[in-house]
């Protein structure tokens, strides 16, 4: 009896031990599957992604080309929100699959704070006036963005939203935010829909697809033309 205790303890010691490590291990990276085509073609549907956390908890500062994954807002999760969700909590806390895993987007930082965006249709992302040369996009996007009330479209439900109706002034991406859109321009719900994402709603950089097979996600080299 006492050798059949002894083993119980240690068998609960070592489950223990190996929680906390994946705890802590899950800190730092996370591995995410892409479920949609809204970033092909650089991602589709079944790769795999390592995302790295720790960078995103100590610094907060993001840069254009980045690919992030962040917490969606409540609008696109059907304005249900899952922060309290034990769930959600337990499956992002340690990955197992026994859990539900919080849902995250997953796009590219376009503009950081206090630079000014617009998309022309048919001709691409201008950012502080000027044109971005992005190779990883298949086709410009076919809408238009020059102003605050551009911002707008339809969530995962089907509702309209459009989270500045009204305001006519050009888009300046606030303090504490990114402009995000997908690289499948047009199929992809992002800033463009639901406007800016607030940095505290990022949960990390994807860098590395690892399946099917390898592939760098660092951001690009961007080279800018000016707008004519």
């Amino acid at each position: 009896m006492k050798a059949s205790g002894l083993l119980v303890k240690q068998s609960l010691v070592l489950l223990l031990g190996l929680i906390t490590l994946l705890v802590v291990v899950r800190i730092a990276v996370e591995t995410r599957y892409i479920p949609s085509t809204a970033m092909a073609p650089t991602l589709v549907p079944g790769d795999r992604v390592l995302v790295y956390k720790l960078a995103s908890m100590l610094s907060g500062e993001y840069k254009r080309g980045e690919v992030i994954l962040f917490y969606p807002p409540a609008s696109e999760l059907g304005l249900k929100r899952l922060d309290f969700n034990w769930l959600h909590f337990m499956g992002t806390l340690t990955g197992l699959t026994i859990f539900r895993q919080q849902p995250l987007f997953i796009k590219r930082v376009i503009a950081v704070a206090g630079e000014t965006v617009e998309v022309k249709p048919g001709e691409g992302v201008f950012v502080n006036g000027r044109l971005l040369s992005e190779p990883y996009v298949a086709e410009p996007a076919s809408y238009k963005l020059k102003e605050l009330a551009d911002l707008g479209g339809v969530n995962a439900v089907g509702a309209t939203i459009q989270p500045c109706a009204g305001q006519k002034t050009a888009i300046v991406v606030p303090a504490g935010t990114c402009f995000v859109l997908g690289d499948n321009r047009n199929q992809s719900s992002d800033s463009h829909v639901f406007g800016f994402v607030p940095t505290a709603s990022i949960m990390g950089r994807a860098v590395l697809r690892f399946y099917p097979d390898i592939k760098d996600l660092s951001p690009p080299e961007y080279k800018m033309k000016d707008s004519l």
